[in-house]
């Protein structure tokens, strides 16, 4: 989907969005979640949007995770889209893989048009070993996450930030980092 709402919500139905209009209301069960947000061969690209009930800790009410297409696609509705979502948002959650490329830097420069107010998360802090996926090593970690910074003061400008990392697989079995980026999310309620 083009969009996908992670909102507070007791509701046990997520809402489906198709292009033409069109809603349905399905059960928000892992299998159902994974059918309508999550892209393979079989994806029914009539599909806009879908907003998914959680029921955690994690969010307040009138609190919205917002996954958009980005500010640099090739698909026009996409960038107004996004755009349109970051006039309305209080911060920006930016997440890239590792190391910051020259889009990213683009990406950035546009959401800074909207908002100063960005949490930037370095993904892919894990790896595979023994069929088990754990964080890489803090040194490593510590080395990406300040080449980031020095890319973001170099090319924007940006002299203080923090850069939260996550190994996305890994955090299912240690929360050691999740806790953090957690905890900085709650600071802007």
């Amino acid at each position: 989907p083009v969009l996908i709402d992670i909102m507070k919500s007791s509701e046990q139905n997520m809402v489906v969005k198709y292009k033409s209009g069109e809603e349905i209301r399905v059960e928000a069960t892992e299998e159902n979640i994974r059918k309508y947000a999550k892209y393979t061969k079989e994806y029914d690209l009539g599909i806009l949007a879908v907003s998914i009930p959680a029921d955690s800790d994690y969010l307040d009410f009138n609190t919205h995770f917002i996954d958009s297409p980005g500010t640099n696609t090739i698909i026009k509705e996409h960038e107004e889209i996004t755009k349109y979502i970051l006039k309305k948002s209080d911060i920006a959650i930016y997440v890239f893989n590792k190391a910051i490329a020259q889009s990213d830097i683009a990406n950035i420069r546009e959401i800074l048009k909207y908002t100063d107010d960005i949490i930037f998360i370095a993904t892919h802090m894990d790896v595979e070993r023994n069929s088990e996926y754990i964080y890489r090593e803090e040194v490593e970690i510590d080395r990406f996450i300040n080449e980031a910074k020095e890319q973001l003061k170099n090319s924007l400008n940006i002299e203080y930030v923090e850069i939260y990392s996550i190994g996305s697989r890994a955090s299912y079995k240690n929360e050691k980092y999740i806790k953090v980026i957690r905890e900085t999310v709650k600071q802007y309620r």
